[in-house]
């Protein structure tokens, strides 16, 4: 079996992984979605929408695919979920099945990049980051949010199905600068506390904006 053979076939049988949350997903997406409008609201600050072409990494149930196309955006969404794929080709989003680390769009295709809980999910992030710049164009803005390390949701947080690189936001800024990107602006948020169990608990997670550099 060749290099390739191996490493298909490895990817393959990880479709079996699926990251079923131990806490309260309910309430973690209502906060989630609160802090999804606050980091729109400071990109458009930084980006007009209108008429650019937008790519989401992840597009879940469409839900950031509908507000790309609210602000007259062309957004187009990969994934790897059949279920979610089809909820968003009822929705008349564009939306297709494919690999964030093997994407078939043309370099320099997008004006933005939206990665909300998606790089941590790749086997390799500096080869995804790599990917992510490929298909945007010179210019380009992305904007990555991942989950940090040191939550409290629970101790066996780092062992989620399919969370295979949970790393320190310092980590993931030095592997994003040599990728190539410029860090435009980094922050680390807390979610407001849930309930998990018998206790309050909080989410820690990393909000990132990057650039892609005109040559």
């Amino acid at each position: 079996m060749s290099r390739a053979e191996k490493l298909t076939k490895f990817l393959v049988n990880l479709r079996s992984d699926v990251y079923l949350p131990t806490f309260d997903h309910i309430q973690w997406v209502t906060d989630q979605n609160q802090l999804t409008a606050l980091m729109l609201f400071e990109l458009t600050t930084k980006f007009e929408w209108e008429g650019k072409k937008v790519l989401e990494v992840g597009f879940g149930e469409g839900f950031m695919l509908e507000q790309f196309r609210e602000r007259l955006a062309l957004p187009v969404g990969i994934g790897l979920d059949e279920n979610n794929h089809q909820i968003c080709l009822g929705k008349g989003l564009d939306v297709h099945l494919a690999d964030q680390s093997f994407m078939e769009f043309p370099d320099n295709e997008f004006d933005l990049l939206w990665s909300q809980h998606v790089l941590e999910h790749s086997l390799f992030p500096f080869f995804t980051l790599h990917e992510y710049k490929r298909v945007m164009k010179p210019g380009a803005i992305a904007y990555v949010e991942l989950p940090g390390p040191d939550n409290d949701i629970d101790e066996n947080y780092l062992d989620d199905l399919n969370h295979y690189c949970v790393m320190t936001k310092n980590m993931w800024l030095s592997l994003m600068r040599r990728a190539g990107f410029r860090i435009i602006d980094s922050a680390r948020l807390e979610l407001w506390p849930i309930q998990e169990k018998e206790r309050r608990a909080s989410i820690c997670q990393y909000s990132i904006i990057l650039k892609k550099e005109v040559k």
